[in-house]
């Protein structure tokens, strides 16, 4: 898996093979919304949790940044 798409915002991801953690970066935004897990049902749920929580900032702060 090198990438992931929710709610039409895509995000490429990188294994820390260091520390044994998968994170993610969404990309083509303004802002830096970053996210991991150890599992890629970890990794997903912090994704989604992620693009909710910017999601819901965005709509408090005016309107919702560019894809």
């Amino acid at each position: 898996m090198n990438n992931m798409t929710y709610k039409g915002y895509f995000a490429k991801i990188n294994l820390d093979d260091r520390d044994g953690i998968v994170g993610g970066k969404v990309i083509g935004i303004k802002d830096s919304v970053t996210f991991e897990g150890e599992t890629v049902a970890q990794l997903t749920e912090d994704f989604h949790n992620a693009m909710d929580h910017y999601l819901a900032d965005c709509k408090k702060e005016g309107p919702i940044k560019p894809k």
